[in-house]
């Protein structure tokens, strides 16, 4: 199958850790089961928002194994796992493919933030020796790609795209152009996020994007994207990554596709740091761009 911009993308490869489970089919079927993962956080007590979706259930440095896990993020730590699910679900093995032609295309909004706080709060109350010298590996917006190729033995491009709730989204569009444009042959893309702490939900609090609890609320129940009675987001963690191949290699080496990734738009409001244009109109366009590039308008 080939779009209007080249040979369609397959999706070959899942891996996710979410507050709903710690890999694809856990999340799955947390997903369909219908249960909020939301919950009080004792870590957030005393702020505006003490509630949020968090990863549970896994002891994140023993699965990853080793002796880099200090060196790494929560959403580092995340990302790397997602990846190494997915990684095996699309039947690879970085330890025979070619290095050389595997890119990673993992973003985050805000991941490092967390390490940023603890690192400026060490500063101001214990002096330039309390700073981690692994403290700028631990912020770095760009570490969760690069820990990912490192591991997997991935040397061809690395990067970390940041466009706020799209980043995922972003990231698996850089991944086609890539494949598209034969800059590589896999693609490792995805996202992830570790933004539960007081400063990143007090933040989100004030800036008015987050439900709010009332006396008596369950914060499982305040999550309704799509009622009329919506008050707003409820903030979680995790990551999610896909290996992306050109669609004729994927089935070439008898991988089954997940999906195809025939087709992408991407534009920008250009309105409001937070808020949508009400019109939808250049949301709207976004689609038609992908129905032209896919070939299919």
């Amino acid at each position: 199958m080939t779009g209007a911009a080249g040979p369609a993308v397959a999706i070959t490869g899942l891996g996710m850790m979410t507050p709903a489970g710690n890999d694809t089919e856990s999340t799955w079927n947390g997903v369909c089961a219908g249960v909020s993962p939301a919950r009080t956080v004792p870590e957030l007590r005393g702020c505006v928002v003490d509630f949020a979706c968090t990863v549970d259930g896994v002891d994140l440095d023993a699965a990853i194994g080793g002796r880099t896990a200090f060196r790494m993020g929560r959403h580092v730590k995340f990302a790397l796992l997602a990846a190494r699910e997915a990684v095996a679900d699309a039947g690879l093995d970085p330890r025979s493919w070619d290095g050389t032609r595997v890119a990673v295309v993992v973003g985050t909004s805000s991941g490092g933030s967390a390490s940023v706080t603890e690192q400026a709060v060490a500063l101001d109350r214990r002096g330039p020796e309390a700073i981690s010298a692994t403290g700028t590996l631990l912020t770095i917006p760009n570490m969760a790609a690069a820990e990912i190729a490192i591991k997997m033995r991935a040397t061809g491009p690395s990067l970390a795209p940041c466009t706020a709730c799209s980043t995922g989204v972003t990231a698996l569009s850089v991944a086609r152009d890539l494949l598209v444009t034969g800059q590589c042959d896999i693609a490792v893309a995805g996202a992830t996020e570790a933004t539960v702490f007081p400063l990143a939900m007090t933040g989100f609090a004030r800036s008015g994007a987050v439900a709010l609890a009332g006396p008596g609320d369950d914060p499982a129940r305040l999550c309704r994207p799509f009622a009329a009675d919506r008050a707003g987001l409820v903030m979680g963690e995790g990551a999610a990554i896909m290996v992306l191949e050109r669609e004729r290699d994927a089935r070439s080496r008898g991988a089954r596709p997940r999906a195809l990734l025939a087709g992408v738009g991407a534009t920008t409001d250009a309105h409001h740091p937070t808020s949508p244009h009400p019109s939808g109109a250049v949301a709207q366009r976004a689609v038609e761009v992908a129905l032209r590039d896919a070939g299919w308008r």
